[in-house]
């Protein structure tokens, strides 16, 4: 393994580098390791070169089209680069035009190929759902564990590399700190919900795509709306950030977390709350639809903690207070 042995473009298209980014082992650590110690200044170009690789083993509708473009118009800048050094580089003996520019070439072509791929790869995915009413808790490949609520989606790579997820609805990470195999540093864990991208290193919290909302319970996120360039924010514990759906900015909040992720112990937690968000859970969770006769009675709130799994109870402790008509799935509030 010389300095000389892979270009960037031999890089994107060598197999042992490829089965690497893919499904690394103790084995193919131990050899990229060695290949990086030997070629220190090429640590950069590495980890481009792997960035983009793993972009081929993401879904191409949840990674979103703005990154992809970004992606390939870093690689083209890149080969871009790499051909005109070439091309400029002085020749002290025989000068071979043909050479630079096949070089060039190929470069550029590897671009190409790899943009293509980035926008066509379709890899496997796994698909975790929960009906009405039903939580479930699972451990994801990298060792996190998540809390998924009712009615929510969560879909992520087979591979454990990236550390990335789709959100539709609400769960709850307890995310594990995990080091890259070759450089030792700390990778990410992404939750990418319609408009929000959550980056975390390893801590707990609870992230609301119906709401475009983030609850740190512990450690430490970075929260940033997917739709324009507003700076990352970070939240501690305590905190809560909200998306605004017209204005596309965060607004952060202290809160109490535990009022918030209480579902994941079967419990409901009320405090001073609109009856109107109370119908939204219900809709949302439980699959109720919820009407009020008097618009003004959305505005009441209520007091209390219930099972998650007994609507029975929080229902006859609301009908001490107010009028209620419950049919099926249908639920009339008339004062």
């Amino acid at each position: 393994m010389n300095q000389s042995s892979f270009s960037f473009s031999d890089l994107l298209t060598n197999d042992k580098f490829i089965a690497w980014v893919q499904s690394p082992t103790p084995e193919l650590n131990d050899y990229w390791q060695q290949w990086l110690q030997q070629n220190p200044y090429r640590e950069e170009e590495l980890s481009e070169a792997r960035e983009l690789l793993l972009a081929l083993q993401t879904d191409r509708d949840a990674f979103p089209k703005a990154e992809k473009q970004q992606l390939f118009e870093k690689l083209s800048a890149h080969s871009q680069g790499r051909a005109y050094s070439q091309i400029n580089q002085p020749q002290v003996r025989s000068v071979s035009y043909w050479r630079p520019i096949g070089i060039a070439a190929s470069v550029i072509i590897a671009a190409l190929f790899v943009g293509l791929l980035i926008w066509s790869s379709q890899p496997t995915e796994v698909i975790i759902a929960t009906q009405y009413g039903e939580t479930q808790e699972f451990t994801l490949p990298d060792g996190t564990e998540v809390f998924l609520n009712a009615n929510s989606t969560l879909r992520y790579s087979t591979d454990e590399m990236p550390r990335e997820v789709w959100l539709e609805g609400e769960a709850y990470f307890q995310v594990v700190k995990q080091k890259n195999g070759l450089t030792q540093n700390l990778d990410d864990f992404k939750v990418y919900t319609r408009n929000l991208t959550v980056r975390v290193l390893g801590t707990r919290f609870v992230v609301d795509s119906r709401k475009e909302q983030v609850v740190l319970d512990e450690g430490k996120v970075e929260v940033h709306p997917r739709s324009n360039d507003q700076t990352n924010l970070s939240l501690v514990p305590g905190e809560m950030a909200v998306l605004n759906q017209e204005t596309k900015q965060i607004k952060v909040s202290q809160v109490n977390p535990y009022e918030y992720i209480a579902w994941k112990d079967n419990q409901l937690i009320f405090n001073e709350t609109p009856l109107y968000e109370i119908a939204q859970l219900l809709q949302d969770r439980y699959g109720y639809e919820v009407k009020f006769k008097t618009p003004a009675t959305r505005l009441e709130t209520f007091n209390g903690t219930f099972p998650a799994n007994d609507l029975q109870v929080l229902f006859q402790t609301l009908e001490k207070s107010i009028s209620l008509e419950i049919n099926e799935k249908t639920m009339l509030i008339n004062e």
